[in-house]
Formats: C-alpha cells, structure tokens, sequence
C-alpha cells in the first residue's frame, strides 16, 4: 500500500507542476476559486468514513486530501478546478475505460473511470464556457460523492484569473 500511496503521489505532483508550467507559458486563465473551501479536508474524510490525516492549506485551484481508513490504510483523493477549454480538450481526446462512464447531474458533462494508469478513479467534469473539475482518489463511490458536494458549491458565475 505505501508503494501505491508514494506513486500515487508523485503522479499528482507531477500533473500539477505540468499543468501550472503549461498554464503560465500560454498565460491561461484560471478559476479564481479555492478548492479547499469548496470541499474541506473534515467533508472528504466524512463522505470517506476516514480520519483526516493532514488538515489541507492550499489556497489555490486544487487541494489534496489525505485520510486513514479505520481498518487501516491510506487514501489520497484530489480536488482540481481548471480552465473550461483545457477540460474540454481532455474530454474530447480519451476514450475507453480511461474515460469511463457518463455521469448525470454533474456539471454540463462528466465522466468517471480510471486514471491513465488504472491506479485510482478520475471524475472529468465540464461547466460549458465556465469551468473545469477534476476529482481523482482511490474509491469511486467517494470520488463521485465529492464531485456532487463541489457542484453544489459552486457558484454560477466564476471568475477568471491569469496563473
């Protein structure tokens, strides 16, 4: 399991220093929105039936949340708000189990499967011309009851910021 928690981890990491590098290179815009606020660490580890581990600090446009399952174990789950365009993209460009299932209810369109290297569960969502959502973690029936949280959340109108 540490094997898992530590590759998980740097895949994250690793999408998150790509996405911000990509995103100040072409100036992208993104949401003006904290994640961590949207749904906080105690909501995760309460939808997973888990102790939070780590009290999540980002002030940005993703948060990660850390939670040890009662019989023991880690799960790492990833709220990550991003540009429309970028989502749209994305959606239009996987397939297959990689891209998963339709989702209802969920934004304007959103699909939940297995990441690119069948480790963890992604939830893709889109707000047409508005925002973009990713929500990655180790069991599917959380990811999705923490996409619904978010969406709740979420205001209508969102602004836009340059990275």
């Amino acid at each position: 399991m540490e094997g898992r928690w530590i590759g998980f981890c740097g895949v994250i990491v690793t999408l998150i220093l790509f996405y911000t590098v990509q995103a100040n290179a072409a100036g992208m815009e993104i949401p003006d929105i904290n994640a961590c606020d949207v749904v906080t660490g105690e909501e995760v580890a309460a939808l997973a039936g888990a102790k939070l581990l780590i009290k999540p600090g980002s002030t940005s446009f993703f948060c990660t949340y850390s939670v040890e399952k009662p019989e023991g174990g880690v799960e790492s789950y990833q709220l990550t708000f991003g540009s429309p365009d970028q989502a749209k993209v994305i959606l239009d460009n996987i397939g297959g189990e990689e891209k998963g299932e339709k989702i209802e209810g969920v934004l304007d369109e959103a699909y939940l499967g297995k990441d690119a290297f069948n480790n963890y569960f992604e939830l893709r969502a889109l707000r047409q011309n508005k925002i973009g959502m990713s929500i990655t973690g180790d069991r599917k029936e959380v990811v999705l009851q923490i996409a619904k949280l978010a969406v709740k959340r979420l205001p209508e109108t969102i602004p836009l910021k340059k990275m």
